[in-house]
């Protein structure tokens, strides 16, 4: 169920963010096509783009319950408590991002930008907040956070995998077949999440921190201008193939997963 969600939700953040250069192609932006769009368009990309990379957290957390606690796994990972933490989640970004859809806004430009009225909390304008403290948030939720829980999960399954390999050496000759063949699938899989983890802190940081950076930044010519857009051009592309490639990761990593598809494409079931 979560990677049908992560797909799901990676084929969303690409459709929103590559609309955005709609008017390269058509000439016609479809953030400001109509008012609603402009605040839509920016609240649905900050709300996927944390859904997506806490649906991997939620991944290695389950994984880590399924290895450690195998037991407790029947009872605390069933579809309804997963279905429910997905809604959760869900809500909790959308509530979180609420306030963008009161603040962004068609300028008399033409544009869709941040407004710039007068004061917002304690702030000049929530433009200024936006730069001063929401993009330090964002960096917070979208990598820090999530590469924080990613690498603590991902260093106990570590540990476990090679326990358990140890062990499966040990126990080889008292081993049934089925019982090798769990063992398999357990490794594979767990292999598999820890390479699409890493995968992800690698790609998503390098954006979160370009925009903290930027918004601590002051333009002083157009040759610094240039370059920050240069940054945020590679930044944005690198952390969109995180949100490309993760099935090319399963078929690299996971046996299992290689096998599922194989017998997919030739219209088999499993055995």
């Amino acid at each position: 169920m979560l990677l049908c969600v992560l797909a799901l939700v990676d084929t969303a953040r690409l459709c929103t963010y590559s609309s955005r250069f709609s008017v390269a192609i058509s000439g016609v932006s479809l953030l400001s096509l109509t008012k609603a769009s402009c605040p839509l368009f920016i609240f649905s990309t900050y709300s996927i783009k944390y859904f997506a990379s806490w649906t991997i957290v939620m991944i290695t957390i389950e994984r880590v319950i399924c290895v450690v606690y195998p037991l407790k796994a029947r009872v605390l990972c069933t579809k309804k408590s997963t279905a429910i933490a997905i809604f959760s989640m869900f809500a909790f970004f959308s509530l979180l991002n609420s306030h963008i859809l009161k603040y962004a806004r068609i300028q008399d430009s033409g544009n869709c930008r941040l407004s710039t009225t007068p004061r917002f909390g304690l702030y000049e304008n929530y433009n200024d907040f936006w730069n001063k403290l929401w993009l330090r948030v964002d960096l917070c939720i979208y990598s820090v956070i999530p590469f924080t829980a990613i690498l603590i999960c991902n260093c106990i399954l570590i540990k476990k995998v090679r326990k358990s390999q140890s062990k499966q050496k040990e126990l080889q000759t008292r081993m049934t077949s089925d019982d090798e063949a769990s063992e398999s699938r357990m490794i594979s899989m767990t292999r598999m999440l820890i390479t699409v983890s890493l995968t992800f802190i690698l790609l998503t940081l390098p954006t979160s921190i370009y925009f903290v950076a930027r918004g601590m930044i002051v333009i002083q010519s157009k040759e610094q201008s240039y370059a920050l857009q240069l940054a945020y051009a590679i930044t944005t592309m690198i952390s969109l193939v995180n949100h490309s490639i993760n099935f090319l990761l399963y078929c690299l990593s996971g046996t299992q997963f290689r096998r599922e598809v194989y017998l997919m494409f030739k219209g088999q079931k499993r055995p």
